[in-house]
């Protein structure tokens, strides 16, 4: 600020960022889905803005399964499959301006007894085709595609 001649200088602290705790709570499993509930809060005020992760502790390695927004009320709430096997869930906060980053204590599901199924759709077929197969005869090209959308955590190569 300039007063006739005179400069002052005035020093504004940064805002510091308010600590934030992260809640997940796991519903009852079904099968391989898991329903869970995610809420972040500030000194007991929600957080309505900003992205939660959810990661697995899952035959010893890390496995990001989701990442969701949360709503104005400061919670969300999603479903994820599971591989069969003992799993160990945390919810990430990662944070944004004015409010820290947070992880939650861990959820141990119970131990999903036997793999899911998973679907594979067959679509857009050249030579176009109306039944879900293609047939081609000598000397004729053609392509389609498959969609493979898993119903688990699946981490393994599909031959």
């Amino acid at each position: 600020m300039l007063i006739a001649g005179l400069v002052i200088a005035l020093a504004v602290p940064a805002l510091a960022s308010v600590s934030t705790t992260t809640t997940l709570t796991a519903g009852t499993l079904s099968g391989c889905t898991q329903p869970l509930t995610v809420t972040v809060a500030a000194s007991g005020t929600p957080v309505t803005s900003g992205t939660v992760v959810i990661n697995d502790q899952f035959n010893g390695n890390a496995v990001q399964l989701a990442s969701v927004a949360l709503s104005s009320s400061g919670s969300a709430s999603l479903s994820v499959d599971l591989a069969a096997g003992s799993h160990s869930l945390t919810a990430n906060f990662t944070g944004i301006t004015g409010y820290t980053a947070s992880t939650s204590s861990a959820v141990t599901p119970p131990s999903v007894a036997t793999e899911c199924e998973f679907t594979v759709g067959v679509s857009n077929f050249n030579p176009s085709s109306t039944a879900n197969t293609l047939t081609l005869t000598a000397g004729q090209a053609g392509s389609l595609t498959i969609t493979v959308v898993p119903s688990l955590e699946y981490s393994s190569t599909l031959a």
